[in-house]
């Protein structure tokens, strides 16, 4: 099995599975936002080219994980959901742990200047990639780390795959190619 892999912790694991990979049987359910503490079971986040988006907090036994479009990760969904999650468990951020995995790059998301100025008014200028020339990109996946360190998630506690589901072709699949399938995240704790 060929898996693009992150395992912050030894009871914890988070697999994204190469589309060669994929084992059918293995992967049942749709589960594209949850929270849990439930152990011993596996959890799927399927996702094309949006962002597969998992957290963990080890002293709760909880985890979660949910897929972050464009359009939600300028809403500030992971945001409202790490404070939901902080406010509800009256939770110390310093104690999460997230994953961010494969998803289009900023290479697909062009803008103009004056929505990367809009960018820069806010204060997220590092979610903007670009000169100053008029050629300008909006990086989702930064925009969510941004939301992450502004609700005070350490960034050692922040792992972020940088693989473009586009451009990796012979490894994951991608809607924008026109692919139906989708990538599986798969979550388990341990018993």
């Amino acid at each position: 099995m060929k898996t693009i892999s992150y395992s912050r912790f030894e009871k914890f694991h988070v697999l994204t599975l190469t589309k060669e990979s994929l084992a059918r049987p293995l992967l049942e359910g749709k589960n594209n936002e949850f929270r849990t503490t439930e152990k011993g079971k596996t959890f799927t986040i399927w996702a094309h080219d949006e962002i597969p988006f998992v957290y963990y907090v080890p002293s709760l036994g909880l985890f979660g994980g949910a897929t972050i479009n464009k359009e939600e990760a300028l809403s500030n969904k992971v945001y409202h959901l790490m404070q939901s999650l902080i406010k509800d468990n009256n939770l110390d951020p310093s104690l999460i742990y997230c994953y961010l995995g494969p998803a289009l790059t900023f290479s697909h998301f062009p803008l103009t200047h004056n929505e990367a100025s809009t960018f820069v008014t806010k204060g997220c200028e590092a979610a903007v990639k670009g000169n100053n020339t008029a050629t300008f990109f909006y990086d989702p996946q930064m925009m969510n780390l941004l939301q992450l360190r502004k609700i005070g998630i350490p960034f050692l506690n922040i792992t972020m795959e940088t693989i473009d589901t586009f451009e990796c072709e012979p490894i994951l699949y991608s809607a924008l190619r026109g692919d139906k399938e989708k990538n599986p995240t798969i979550i388990k704790l341990d018993r």
